[in-house]
Order: structure tokens, then C-alpha cells, then sequence
């Protein structure tokens, strides 16, 4: 490689968004890509929060002039922001409280400082802006909370709603403190959205409901009449004016006298995650596979915004020795390119994928639930695995030897962890008994040297009261019997790893920005540990290694090389969360997070 500058080649745009807000004058979209924001209605997006350690976005909210606004990650995390999203501050009183489904801000938030969340662990409240929190489930027979709704004179009536997984709506009338079930009516399945609205002095609640359609109440919770059945409704949103727009699994339906008529909206027909109202009849919609998507005339009907960014999540990405280029996203979405992403070939797999893998003779290999699927010249086959699995590891030698190894969950109990070795392409399986009970299984490698050694290393996480404990193992007989390596402590269960075949069998594991290398020492052959550590606050999120034995790091800020030291590739990527580095012959491959494909020759 002579160049230094990355060049950007290719873009697998698109994919899912699971929140989107309007506020002050902004339009925003949250993915489990990251969160991006928009200043003329999707026309031009840029990544909003590039700074932030997780970005896979499970809540959005904001005050209608975008003054104060919050977003919560799948880490358990939740930032403020009060600059219209220009920069995010951690909420350090939200730390170790869990993941965040649900945030809605009190009407008069810039005067009373009120937020609400939703947990699986039941509502919070916090009445100073996020510094301190309580928790009340006093009165509540179901504490998984889905979504809130707040009173739009909650300054007066200090009332809420809140919707359950198990079925359960209830209201506070005293601000979150305790509650009473509010569900006269309504089916026994999970509440999915809430909207509350004001007419003519009183509240009209709707309530979307898993499988069952909407709901509406015009007394505040009870009793529940059926407006629209059969869908599940995954967001709501109510205009004073009496248009009630319904994101369904099976599109956006609109309503314009309060619920009492439906009709279906043109091209709305994706599956709708959430709906933002913004100015005049403009609506915004998130969707599953479609990124956002806007409409002009109050949801009458539908168009991708002009500009579509890259959500996938994370991306998986892998290259053959031919070239071609596979991405995966966990939502079951498979591309592969001849051209280094300036165009793509498209699959459905139709299945939440976990694993990609590639095989240079016999094409890629794709996990995801209980099938495992072999994509050669395009075309699509599925086998059954033996359970539900987290991981898969082809051999090194896969095209000869047919070995898989696959990690999974029990599905009795959707906990305990198992793993399952096959010798012939998947037509049998024989189940291994490892010794990482009640463990996470983050990652599986076999030894590059599998057929001389028969080794294969496991990346194990324990739960601890604050952090999670890494462990690495190592089985020197396929699988059949491990050994503890070591281990070390991480606030977050990720640990990428790589296996080198260098003569000290060095394994390469990283921790945040820091590197642990476990060798066998060439002096007297014991095992031995040294640490490194990327300046900054890089956190590593891959490696891969060259034909020629050199290491590199996919990092939350570009790409690094391990020479003597760690030092920076190329430039042009350091404000770019890179999920993978694919090395070629002469030349890098940068993907980053969402799907842009980066080049350096």
C-alpha cells in the first residue's frame, strides 16, 4: 500500500431504524447502528453522538424545541444532550439501572425536570433532569414496562400511563408513585405503544397491542373499545386535529375522526417501528429493513427520505480470496459485492443472523436461529443445527475436513450455554461438554494450525455484580476437554479476539482500548501474558490478521497495525466506528458501522 488516504467505494444503505424524533426543527433516527440527524427532512444525514462508546439506540425522546434531549443504549446507558444533538453528555445517574425501552418527558419539562422511563425492572422518575431516579411498582401485577404515556396537562393531573409485556396497562395519578390497572377492555397481550391526547378538555388514550390492533379510551383508561384488529402496533401518533396514524407489522394505517375510521396508507406497506410528527403534514416513519421513511401529506402516502444512511448492525463482513465481499446484518439481511460495495447482490435469509463466515472454495456461511445457511453462486440452502446458536467457527481446512463448531442456547431455559462440534458438514452433531456454565460465549476460533494441533480457543463472560468476567479457554482435542487460559474484568460482555500462527502461538484478545497478547514463551515454553494499550480511548472491535502475518485492529476510531507498537492506518476513517478490517493482497478493506465500505490501496 502507497496511499495513506482511505478512500470511501461502496454503501450498503438501508436497513433497520427503531426510533425517529422531531425536534427543533431537527429529525432524528436511532438504530442499533447508531444515532443520526437530519436538518432538512432526510435529504442530508450526519451521525449525531459519534463520540459514544455504544451506539445501538433503544429510546429517543425530546422536548418539542429540542432544547433537552435523551437517548438510552443497549448497554444500559442514557445521554443528554442540549444542544439540538450537536454533542451528548453521560447520565450519570442512570448508570447500572438497566437497559431503557421507553423515555417520555413530562409537557413542562423546561419548569418540573421530569422524566420517565421504561424497564423490565418497572417505571422510573426522575424530577431533576436525570441527576437522581426512583423506582415505583407499587400497584403493578407486571413490571416489564414497553411504553409510557404522560397526561398532556400532567402539570395539573400529574397523570400517566404505562403498557406492559404480559398484557397489563396501568395509570398513576400521582405521578409515577404508585399505580392501578386501567386495562377494562383490553385484550391480555402485550401493550406495544400508548399515545395520549387532549380533545375538548378530556384525554383520549390509545393503546397499540400485539396482535390485537388499537384500542381507544376516552375517559383516561377505561372502558377499552376495539378501533382497528389484527395487528400487531408497534407506535401511535396523535395530532390535535384528530389524525391518529398506527404503525403496524403490516404498514401505517390512518385515521382522521379520533380512531373511528381506518384506512391504509399508499406505499406504507413496511413494517413501522415508530412515527414523529414534524411540521405542518409532514410524518416521519421508522421501519424494519427500509431505514426512514417520510410522508408530505400527513401519512396519506409514503417515500424513502431522499438520502438513506447506513443502519445495518453491526455489520458482519467477510472477504474471499476471489474478492467478493458478504455483509450480514443481525436482522437477517445478506448483500455481497464484486465490486467493492459500489453495487450489491441481495438475498433474503429470513432469519436474525448471529455468525458469517467464509470459505474461499465452498462460498459463505451464514448462522442465524436453528438453521445454518450456505450461499454458493447466490443461491441459498438451509440446514438444521442442533440448537438455537451464538456462534459459529469453520475450520481452517473446512473445505477438506467439513468441521463446524457452533455455540448456542438451551432452548428449554434460553440460558444455559451449549456447544457442538460436527466432522461432516453438518449432518451429524456431537455435543461437548465444556466447563463454562451459566456463562456468555462471546467468541470461537479454531487454531490456524487445526490439523497438526486439533486446537480450538473459547471467549467465555460471567456476570458479576458490576462487570462481567472474561475468560479465555483452550482445547487441545476438538473440544472434548478445556483449559483456563486466564481471564480478566470488562464492564461490557465483548471481547474480540484473534489466534495467530506465528511461532508462539500468539493469541491477541482485547479489553476497550487495551491488548492482551497470551504466547507460548520460545524460551522455555511456559505461557505467558503482556499487555499493550492504543493511545486514546480506541476501543477495538475486531482483528484480522494479513497474508504476510501482519496484525490489524478495527477500532471505534479507524484502523490500527501492530509494527513495534500500535500506530494508526491511513487516513480519512478516525471519525468512523470500523467493524471489520478485511486485508487483501495490496491493499485494506475498512467497514464501518451501518455498512460504509472504506479503501485503502
Amino acid at each position: 500500500m502507497i496511499n495513506t488516504q482511505w478512500q470511501q467505494v461502496g454503501i450498503w444503505r438501508g436497513g433497520t431504524v427503531t426510533n425517529v424524533l422531531y425536534a427543533g426543527g431537527r429529525l432524528f433516527a436511532g438504530s442499533r447502528a447508531g444515532l443520526y440527524g437530519s436538518d432538512d427532512g432526510g435529504g442530508k444525514w450526519r451521525r449525531s453522538g459519534a463520540e459514544l462508546r455504544d451506539p445501538s439506540i433503544t429510546a429517543l425522546a425530546g422536548t418539542d424545541d429540542g432544547a433537552h434531549l435523551f437517548h438510552a443504549t443497549e448497554s444500559g446507558r442514557l445521554y443528554h444532550s442540549t444542544d439540538r444533538g450537536d454533542n451528548w453528555s453521560d447520565v450519570d445517574g442512570w448508570a447500572g439501572l438497566g437497559m431503557i425501552t421507553a423515555i417520555a418527558l413530562s409537557p413542562d419539562y423546561a419548569q418540573d425536570s421530569t422524566i420517565f422511563v421504561a424497564t423490565e425492572d418497572g417505571p422510573h422518575r426522575s424530577q431533576d433532569g436525570g441527576a437522581s431516579w426512583e423506582i415505583a411498582v407499587f400497584g403493578l401485577v407486571d413490571i416489564d414496562v414497553l411504553c409510557i404515556a404522560v397526561d398532556p396537562n400532567f402539570a395539573q393531573t400529574e397523570t400517566l400511563w404505562i403498557g406492559t409485556a404480559n398484557g397489563g396497562l396501568y395509570k398513576s395519578r400521582n405521578g409515577g408513585r404508585s399505580w392501578r390497572d386501567a386495562g377494562d377492555g383490553l385484550p391480555d397481550t402485550a401493550v406495544l405503544s400508548l399515545q395520549a391526547a387532549a380533545r375538548n378538555g378530556n384525554v383520549v388514550l390509545f393503546a397499540g397491542t400485539e396482535m390485537e390492533g388499537v384500542f381507544c379510551s376516552t375517559d383516561g383508561g377505561a372502558p377499552w373499545r376495539q378501533a382497528v384488529d389484527s395487528f400487531d402496533v408497534n407506535a401511535l401518533a396523535v395530532r390535535a386535529d384528530g389524525l391518529v396514524l398506527a404503525g403496524t407489522d403490516a404498514g401505517i394505517i390512518r385515521s382522521e375522526d379520533w380512531g373511528a375510521n381506518w384506512q391504509a396508507s399508499a406505499n406504507g406497506t413496511f413494517v413501522a417501528l415508530d412515527i414523529a410528527l414534524a411540521q405542518e403534514d409532514m410524518v416521519f416513519a421508522a421501519t424494519w429493513q427500509m431505514a426512514v421513511s417520510v410522508s408530505a401529506d400527513s401519512g396519506n402516502s409514503w417515500q424513502p427520505t431522499e438520502t438513506i444512511p447506513p443502519f445495518h448492525a453491526p455489520p458482519m463482513a467477510v472477504r474471499r480470496a476471489d474478492n467478493r465481499l458478504s455483509l450480514a446484518d443481525i436482522d437477517g439481511d445478506w448483500v455481497a459485492s464484486d465490486d467493492l460495495g459500489a453495487s450489491w447482490i441481495r438475498a433474503e435469509v429470513e432469519s436474525p443472523i448471529v455468525a458469517l463466515v467464509a470459505d474461499d472454495r465452498t462460498g459463505v456461511v451464514i448462522a442465524g436461529g436453528e438453521l445454518l445457511f450456505r450461499i454458493e453462486e447466490d443461491e441459498v440452502d438451509a440446514a438444521q443445527l442442533p440448537c438455537a446458536i451464538t456462534h459459529v467457527a469453520l475450520s481452517p481446512n473446512y473445505a477438506e475436513d467439513s468441521v463446524i463448531l457452533v455455540a448456542g442456547l438451551d432452548e428449554e431455559d434460553g440460558e444455559s450455554p451449549l456447544l457442538f462440534r460436527s466432522d461432516d458438514d453438518g449432518e451429524h452433531w456431537r455435543e461437548l461438554s465444556p466447563p463454562w456454565a451459566d456463562r456468555l460465549v462471546l467468541g470461537l476460533r479454531f487454531s490456524p494450525h487445526y490439523t497438526e494441533d486439533q486446537s480450538i480457543y473459547a471467549i467465555t463472560a460471567l456476570p458479576q455484580e458490576t462487570d462481567y468476567s472474561v475468560e479465555i479457554w483452550q482445547s487441545a482435542d476438538q473440544g472434548v476437554t478445556w483449559v483456563d487460559l486466564g481471564a480478566f474484568a470488562t464492564p461490557m460482555p465483548v471481547a474480540p479476539f484473534i489466534v495467530l500462527g506465528d511461532a508462539e502461538n500468539s493469541l491477541f484478545i482485547a479489553n476497550g482500548e487495551r491488548v492482551y497478547r497470551i504466547f507460548t514463551s520460545q524460551a522455555d515454553g511456559t505461557l505467558a501474558v503482556s499487555q499493550e494499550t492504543l493511545p486514546g480511548e480506541e476501543r477495538i472491535t475486531n482483528f484480522a490478521v494479513a497474508a504476510g502475518g501482519a496484525l490489524y485492529a478495527a477500532t471505534s476510531h479507524g484502523i490500527w497495525r501492530r509494527d513495534d507498537g500500535w500506530r494508526p492506518v491511513g487516513n480519512g476513517i478516525e471519525d468512523e466506528i470500523i467493524v471489520a478490517v478485511l486485508p487483501g493482497k495490496n491493499d485494506l478493506i475498512a467497514v464501518a458501522m451501518g455498512g460504509a465500505i472504506w479503501l485503502l490501496r
